[in-house]
């Protein structure tokens, strides 16, 4: 091979590399503005179960990793509870229309908040992977509750709520129902 074709090998491999290098950077920078959500880009709460003329407590829990959640907690009368779980990147307050037809039919309702979403610890968002132990915390959250059965406990959820509930409950954790709205493929190994 001659010296003309090594060296132009060479700065073809080089480019290539600088090539690939310059992606790589540029898509996980990417990436990390997708999953990444810190308390400042998050939107406010700007409404409340009052602003839909419910009664409801402030909650809170934590998950089994140690981030604080913040919720609402709507009762009713008729014993059975609704998870309402967001899509990303909202919050709690995204549910409250559904809370509103739900508490008019009896139904308690918890609008619980996902980790690195409105008033929640933690920053990055896994779209269902961690936001299970969430769902765990919350559920747990329920169960000790002395005005919930905990065997009528159900959940809905939109978009990353909708995926998350239906790997939750996938897991046999007395789920009493699911139901979702654009809830997205989501696969666990």
């Amino acid at each position: 091979m001659s010296k003309g074709i090594k060296i132009t090998l060479i700065i073809i491999l080089a480019l290539a590399a600088i090539i690939f290098i310059a992606i790589s950077l540029l898509t996980r920078s990417i990436a990390l503005d997708i999953i990444k959500h810190p308390p400042s880009e998050r939107p406010d709460l700007v409404e409340t179960p009052q602003d839909y003329g419910l009664e409801f407590e402030k909650v809170s829990t934590t998950t089994e990793d140690g981030l604080s959640l913040s919720g609402w907690f709507i009762p009713g009368n008729n014993g059975a509870t609704v998870m309402i779980q967001h899509g990303s990147p909202g919050g709690r307050q995204d549910g409250l229309y559904e809370a509103q037809f739900l508490s008019q039919a009896g139904y308690s309702v918890l609008l619980g908040s996902f980790r690195a979403h409105d008033e929640c610890e933690g920053e990055l968002i896994s779209f269902g992977y961690y936001e299970q132990r969430d769902l765990r915390a919350w559920h747990i959250y329920l169960i000790n509750r002395g005005d919930v059965d905990h065997q009528r406990i159900g959940l809905f959820g939109e978009s990353m709520g909708g995926g998350t509930s239906i790997l939750y409950a996938a897991g046999d954790r007395g789920i009493s129902a699911v139901a979702t709205g654009s809830a997205f493929a989501l696969t666990q190994d």
